[in-house]
């Protein structure tokens, strides 16, 4: 038979499965965007690249140009130095002479610039290839993120959808259990019917499925299935504590604190610990209950400690979740079961 520890442990798994896929579809949808940013960056970078380029082989054939007419200026100026000596005219050969110098001057220059004209080309093409790289590198790492990924978060969303069918079937077989009619059997087999439909109860309340009202209900239920089996107190009636018709003592309570359902199945320590920091702010906040207490008992309450003289009583009777601070002698004297194995199944240590 299906239980609901079975199906408690079925939810949880496929509940840390659906955190875990929407976790990981989380990073997954990060590092694509992070890659698409970068690839966006890479390509507005080649933009720019492709256009200083462009502008570095313009200004290359321009400087080129330039190299050209100036060597074409200083050959001519040559020439004209050469005819100028040929006639022997001081005048004309210092003339001419000055026109070489100037025109071998312009074409140092003129080649220079071309040099660095050209020298700027190839590092602009250099520029281009670096980047038209990245730009390749980005889209095969976006095309593998983009793969890699889908395939594997529609295999894990396949997983969590696998265990959300069996969940359903789990909860449906349990239902069907639950529902038959077993007044023809055992009392134990009914006391143990009533007990797991409660279980299924409080499942199904910390699932959000049913009200707390329906959850007090079968709460009910149960304890009406098993009080005949609750401890009985000879010494209830001299300490004046009544027990309620569900055979469970109605202690006096000097602070109630409800603990929530979904923690029923916390250590007695972890409920101490949530009572003890309620009584702690209850205590700053009402000077009637403050004054109850000695200085010394105070001291304890605002280290988060129990108050000497006093225990934390899990009590039995509905609602449950209930924890009442009772004095510890009369507590102790008074024999009883206790909501802390009532309000929900655990493994008694």
């Amino acid at each position: 038979m299906v239980s609901v520890k079975n199906i408690e442990i079925l939810q949880d798994v496929n509940s840390s499965a659906s955190t875990v896929l929407i976790s990981t579809n989380d990073e997954v949808n990060i590092s694509i965007n992070e890659v698409t940013n970068q690839l966006n960056e890479v390509e507005q970078e080649l933009i720019l690249s492709q256009n200083m380029l462009e502008r570095a082989q313009t200004k290359e054939v321009y400087t080129e140009g330039v190299l050209t007419a100036k060597i074409s200026e200083h050959l001519h100026a040559e020439a004209e130095l050469a005819g100028a000596e040929a006639s022997e005219n001081p005048m004309a050969i210092a003339s001419a002479s000055a026109e070489v110098a100037r025109t071998a001057n312009e074409v140092r220059i003129a080649e220079q610039e071309y040099e660095e004209a050209k020298q700027s080309r190839y590092r602009m093409e250099e520029r281009v290839e670096l980047v038209n790289r990245a730009h390749y590198n980005c889209n095969e790492l976006l095309e593998y993120l983009q793969t890699i990924f889908s395939s594997s978060i529609n295999s894990f969303d396949s997983l969590c959808q696998t265990l959300s069918i069996r969940l359903n079937n789990a909860e449906s077989i349990l239902e069907s259990y639950l529902s038959q009619d077993y007044s023809n059997s055992s009392i134990e087999q009914q006391r143990d019917v009533v007990t797991e439909k409660y279980q299924y109860q409080l499942y199904q309340y910390k699932q959000g499925k049913i009200s707390k009202e329906e959850l007090n209900k079968a709460y009910i239920e149960k304890l009406n299935r098993q009080k005949e089996n609750f401890r009985e107190s000879q010494y209830a009636q001299s300490e004046n504590v009544k027990i309620s018709k569900y055979g469970l003592p109605e202690f006096e309570s000097g602070c109630d604190v409800f603990i929530k359902p979904k923690d029923y199945d916390k250590s007695r320590a972890q409920h101490f610990r949530v009572a003890n920091v309620h009584l702690k702010n209850k205590v700053e906040e009402d000077e009637e209950l403050r004054n109850f207490f000695t200085n010394r008992q105070l001291k304890q309450i605002y280290i988060g400690k129990n108050p000497e003289g006093y225990t934390w009583h899990h009590d039995g009777n509905p609602p449950p979740g209930r924890i009442q601070l009772i004095k510890s002698d009369k507590h102790d004297k008074v024999r009883h079961d206790g909501g802390f194995l009532l309000w929900t199944e655990r493994e008694q240590k």
